[in-house]
């Protein structure tokens, strides 16, 4: 093997490395997001007992608008226990992963305490 075609395979394989740490770093701020996303929902609706079913989705809306997550309202879900208010949401993801497009749909489930003192 020449010098010229080893440098050309050391070009190439350094490429197809990058392009893989590039699509490993996109699916993880993927996961990422969604977990920071699902944390925000808990937050907000801590101790919602008194809540209604309306204003626990203003607030999901919120959050979704500000992470800029294209949320509908059809795709929150909201149900309660005695403990606990569990909120659903899905959501599509489009990615641009430069020679190819991800599409996804993700679903989150954020289980917020309905009273915030449990002691």
């Amino acid at each position: 093997m020449n010098k010229g075609s080893s440098s050309f395979f050391n070009i190439v394989l350094l490429l197809i490395i990058v392009y893989a740490g590039f699509v490993a770093y996109s699916y993880a701020r993927i996961n990422i997001d969604a977990k920071v996303f699902r944390k925000a929902i808990v937050e907000a609706t801590k101790g919602g007992r008194e809540l209604t079913d309306g204003e626990i989705l203003d607030r999901v809306m919120g959050i979704a608008d500000r992470f800029r997550m294209d949320v509908d309202e059809d795709n929150v879900y909201i149900s309660r226990d005695k403990d606990n208010l569990y909120i659903e949401v899905k959501y599509p993801i489009e990615k641009n992963m430069l020679f190819w497009t991800l599409k996804k749909q993700i679903k989150i489930t954020a289980v917020s305490p309905l009273d915030t003192a449990l002691d």
